[in-house]
C-alpha cells in the first residue's frame, strides 16, 4: 500500500500522460494535405517524451535483473549500452520525423507548401512500417553523419535537425569510446599494474647495477609470484567474511591436511595453524637454510622439490609436496640445524616461526 500511494505521489501522472495512445483519440491525421489548423495535434505527439524523465528508472530495473541472473558489472554496463543505443536509435528516428513539422506549424505555412522530406514526396501515402523504417534510416544515418540517397530531397528543417543529430551522434559516440575503454582498463587493470611493477623492477635492477644472474633470478621470482596478474591479497582477503576465508584457507592447504601431524588437530586448532603460515617462494638452488644455523622455522612444501644436504656435503634424500622440514631444531632452543636444505626447483614453502610451532604441536612431535 505504501509503495502505491508513493509512485501515486510520483511518477503515476507522467507514465500516465505519456503512455496515452493520442493518435487513436482523435480521427485527422497530421498527415493531412489540408491547411495548417491541425498541427495543432502535434502537442499530442510529443507528450511521449516525458518518457525520458524514467531513463534512470530503466536502468535500475534493468540492473536489478542483471543482478538477479548474477551477470557481471561489465556484462551489465554492455547490455545498458546496447538497449541505450537503440532508443536512440529510435528517438533520433523520431526527431526526424516530427521536428519539421514543428517547424511548419511555427512558420505559419499550409501543410502542402511544407519542404519537409515527408510531405515534399508524399511518404504518408505509404505504409506505417515502410514510414518507421525510412526514417529510421534517416535517423541514423543523421546520428553517424553519413550521406544517403533521400538528403537530396531535404528541406531547411530536415537538414536543421539534421545538423542537431550529427552533433548529438557524435557527442554519443565519444561516450561509447570512453565507456569502452574504462571496460578495457578494467578488464586489464591487474595485467597493467603487473607491467607496471615490472618496469619498477627493471629500474631497480638497473640501479642496483645487478649481475645477469641475479637480475634472470629477481625478474623470475615476480613472474612466478603473480603469474603475470597482480593482486593484493590482503585487500582481498579483508573484503571476505572470516567463514568463506576458513574455506579458501582449507582448500588451498588441502595437501597439508595428509601430513601426520597435522591430521589429527582439533579442527579450530587446525585453522589457526594454517592463518599463521607464511608462504615464501625460493628459486631454483636457493639456499633454504645452512647447516649450523639457529633454526627459527619449520617448513612445509605446498610445491616444489627440495634436498636436504649434510654438513660435510653428502645428500641425505629429496623432499616433496606435502613434506616438512626443519622442525628439529625448534623442539631445543640451543640446537642447530643438522642439515642444508636447497631448493631443486621453484618451491612455495609455508613457514611456521617458532612461538606458533611450540603453541600448536611440538608436543606430538616429541613423543
Amino acid at each position: 500500500m505504501y509503495l502505491n500511494r508513493h509512485y501515486i505521489k510520483g511518477f503515476f501522472l507522467i507514465d500516465l500522460i505519456s503512455s496515452i495512445p493520442y493518435p487513436w483519440l482523435y480521427s485527422i491525421f497530421i498527415s493531412s494535405s489540408d491547411t495548417y489548423s491541425n498541427s495543432a495535434l502535434l502537442i499530442f505527439e510529443f507528450l511521449p517524451i516525458l518518457k525520458f524523465i524514467r531513463i534512470c528508472t530503466l536502468r535500475r530495473y534493468i540492473q536489478q535483473i542483471n543482478a538477479n541472473f548474477g551477470i557481471s558489472q561489465t556484462q551489465h554496463i554492455i547490455i545498458w549500452l546496447v538497449i541505450l543505443t537503440l532508443l536512440i536509435f529510435h528517438w533520433s528516428s523520431c526527431l526526424s520525423y516530427i521536428v519539421p513539422y514543428i517547424v511548419t506549424y511555427l512558420q505559419g505555412k499550409p501543410i502542402e507548401d511544407s519542404d519537409a522530406y515527408y510531405i515534399s514526396t508524399k511518404l504518408y501515402n505509404s505504409l506505417d512500417w515502410e514510414i518507421y523504417l525510412i526514417f529510421l534510416h534517416i535517423g541514423v544515418s543523421n546520428l553517424i553523419g553519413s550521406n544517403f540517397k533521400e538528403f537530396e530531397s531535404f528541406g531547411t528543417s530536415d537538414k536543421a535537425i539534421r545538423c542537431i543529430l550529427l552533433l548529438l551522434g557524435k557527442s554519443y559516440i565519444i561516450y561509447l569510446i570512453v565507456i569502452i575503454l574504462q571496460l578495457l582498463e578494467s578488464s586489464a587493470k591487474s595485467e597493467l599494474k603487473y607491467q607496471q611493477i615490472m618496469l619498477e623492477v627493471k629500474k631497480y635492477i638497473r640501479q642496483k647495477k645487478l649481475p645477469l644472474y641475479l637480475q634472470d633470478k629477481l625478474i623470475l621470482y615476480y613472474k612466478y609470484r603473480y603469474w603475470g596478474y597482480f593482486f593484493d591479497e590482503n585487500i582481498i582477503s579483508k573484503t571476505l567474511s572470516n567463514h568463506l576465508n576458513e574455506e579458501i584457507l582449507l582448500h588451498s592447504s588441502q595437501r597439508l591436511l595428509d601430513i601426520p601431524i597435522l591430521r589429527n588437530l582439533p579442527h579450530n586448532v587446525l585453522r589457526n595453524l594454517l592463518s599463521s603460515l607464511k608462504m615464501v617462494i625460493y628459486l631454483k638452488d636457493d639456499v633454504i637454510y645452512k647447516a649450523g644455523t639457529e633454526g627459527t622455522y619449520m617448513y612445509f612444501i605446498a610445491n616444489g622439490t627440495v634436498a636436504l644436504i649434510t654438513y660435510s656435503g653428502k645428500e641425505i634424500c629429496h623432499l616433496y609436496d606435502g613434506d616438512y622440514f626443519g622442525h628439529d631444531s625448534l623442539l631445543s632452543t640451543n640446537q642447530r640445524r643438522q642439515e642444508s636444505v636447497i631448493a631443486l626447483e621453484v618451491c612455495e614453502l609455508l613457514c611456521l616461526n617458532r612461538y606458533d610451532f611450540k603453541r600448536y604441536f611440538a608436543k606430538n612431535l616429541r613423543a
